[in-house]
């Protein structure tokens, strides 16, 4: 298993559920569940899944529309994004750990860190061992086609939209309103 680093205030509002897109510079093309490392403390306080990396965010005023989703505050926003921090890495189905699991963090280990064996057989007995849940799910897709606004529905901070045309995204369904689970889906 795969650990992604995370700082605080971040990593909070991750496990709370009220973050669904981490800010990076880059593009990731993992897919799957990771654990969820606070950065600094040398353990594993999570797990969530990594859906999607969406194109960067391409204007201030997009990434001041997107704040419900990467929760940057607007006071810092303007350096986030003049430093490169606009690619959203979408999470779902994310699960706190009811107790920290220590790692051993590689030197130069500053975004992954690849998980001894036993950490993640530790991390896996304790999400088992717990019921599961609510835990937030986000489905997101990349831009298909052209749209004039991308919709948010169902975010736990409210519905709203922004310009689809500055966040290069375009509205899907997740499942036609089939599934409650997805209730408190983001859907872009």
């Amino acid at each position: 298993m795969k650990g992604l680093i995370i700082d605080e205030p971040w990593i909070g509002f991750i496990l709370k559920g009220e973050k669904t897109w981490e800010m990076r510079k880059t593009v990731c093309n993992f897919r799957g569940t990771f654990a969820l490392i606070r950065k600094g403390s040398g353990s594993v306080v999570g797990a969530a899944q990594l859906l999607n990396s969406l194109p960067p965010l391409i204007s201030p005023e997009a990434y001041s529309a997107a704040q419900p989703y990467h929760r940057i505050p607007t006071a810092r926003q303007k350096q986030a994004f003049e430093d490169g921090w606009r690619t959203p890495w979408v999470l779902a189905a994310v699960r706190p750990l009811p107790r920290p699991v220590s790692y051993f963090h590689p030197s130069g280990a500053v975004i992954w860190v690849n998980l001894d064996p036993k950490v993640t057989a530790e991390i896996e007995k304790l999400l088992c061992s717990q019921p599961e849940g609510p835990f937030l799910q986000t489905v997101a897709t990349a831009a298909s086609g052209p749209a004039s606004t991308a919709q948010v529905k169902g975010h736990p901070h409210g519905g709203g939209s922004f310009p689809a045309s500055s966040a290069g995204l375009v509205s899907h369904g997740v499942d036609g309103g089939r599934n409650p689970r997805l209730s408190g889906a983001l859907v872009i």
